[in-house]
């Protein structure tokens, strides 16, 4: 069975080829002393993940955030090929695995990674799961039970961020390149993929890859949730967490008040700042043909960032892009 991963600090997204999706945060905690007495009435939110792999138990995304006591998150260089990481992929995958025949044990995997990680760690990032056995439990929160999914990772691809979302773009569903968009990924491509911490660039010339030498991280929509959070204290005494004011960019108001013109400031003081960056770091930004917005935080930065680059391209459906891009990859090389 055919399945993508896209690896962020923030979040895991996932689709095997079924079309069947999977999203949860970066987070895993293997605390369980502190259990809320809702999971025991069966009360749970949906996107609630709790594992056991390896003789251990672990919870996952956002039930490590609201029941977990030690949680660990995956943003830091230093806990990227760590087992925190294995469990995360691991769980994406085991969420993913649904085969039609129950003969059909055997992932052809590909896992993306930021581009800074790439060039680093790709090759030690794939034997992390070459030809594996993976035997690992999900707990029915409805019945109560945990249920083994036991899979071979057969084959494993890692690829950089930013790529495989630009292949999301240029291909066609069954891998084929769309000749629409062919002239469009034949020129001089940067690819800006904007994620919660940081900024991805990817550039292309005719589809072969240009190493960019980014000397720093370009801020990501952390910078706007938290400067929003701040916001947010300061006028309504509301304490929120950056992460949980993504909702507040969507409704643009805070108990029936518009925040509009704050959001506006704070979205064009982080897009002057990508800009300058993106101009800062490309030597040859004046020649690049096309620019491709993606990433989670392409859907805020939008407007804000095509005012500045007229060449931009905005991708649809841009949360799980490299996800995508990465299943079409393994349907184009099975061909």
């Amino acid at each position: 069975m055919k399945i993508s991963i896209d690896f962020g600090h923030h979040s895991i997204k996932g689709i095997n080829e079924k079309g069947e999706e999977v999203y949860f945060q970066s987070v895993v905690s293997e605390d369980m002393e502190q259990v809320d007495l809702s999971l025991n009435l069966g009360i749970v939110d949906e996107d609630y993940i709790k594992v056991k792999t390896d003789g251990s138990e672990y919870l996952i995304g956002q039930l490590a955030l609201d029941e977990g006591d030690i949680v660990i998150h995956n943003n830091f260089e230093e806990d990227f090929a760590s087992l925190e990481t294995e469990v995360l992929i691991k769980t994406a995958i085991a969420k993913l695995f649904t085969p039609e025949e129950d003969w059909e044990q055997e992932v052809e995997l590909l896992v993306t990674i930021p581009v800074n990680q790439y060039y680093r760690h790709a090759k030690d990032f794939a034997r992390i799961f070459e030809d594996k056995n993976i035997n690992i439990e999900l707990f029915d929160f409805k019945t109560n039970k945990y249920v083994s999914k036991k899979f071979k990772i057969s084959t494993v691809d890692v690829k950089p961020q930013g790529f495989t979302a630009l292949l999301d773009f240029a291909l066609t569903e069954n891998g084929q390149i769309d000749e629409v968009r062919k002239r469009f990924v034949g020129g001089n491509v940067v690819v800006i993929d904007v994620g919660f911490f940081s900024v991805d660039l990817y550039q292309t010339k005719a589809l072969k890859p240009v190493k960019i030498n980014l000397i720093k991280a370009i801020d990501g929509m952390h910078y706007a949730y938290t400067q929003l959070a701040k916001v947010i204290a300061n006028k309504f005494n509301i304490v929120k967490e950056p992460y949980e004011v993504e909702e507040y960019f969507r409704i643009k108001k805070v108990n029936g008040v518009s925040i509009e013109s704050d959001i506006n400031k704070i979205l064009d003081k982080l897009t002057r700042h990508i800009v300058s960056q993106i101009r800062t770091t490309l030597p040859d930004y004046k020649e690049v043909d096309n620019f491709l917005l993606t990433g989670g935080g392409s859907y805020h930065l939008a407007e804000h960032i095509g005012e500045k680059i007229t060449n931009l391209e905005v991708q649809e459906e841009a949360l799980l892009a490299n996800a995508r891009g990465g299943l079409k990859w393994l349907r184009r090389q099975a061909k």
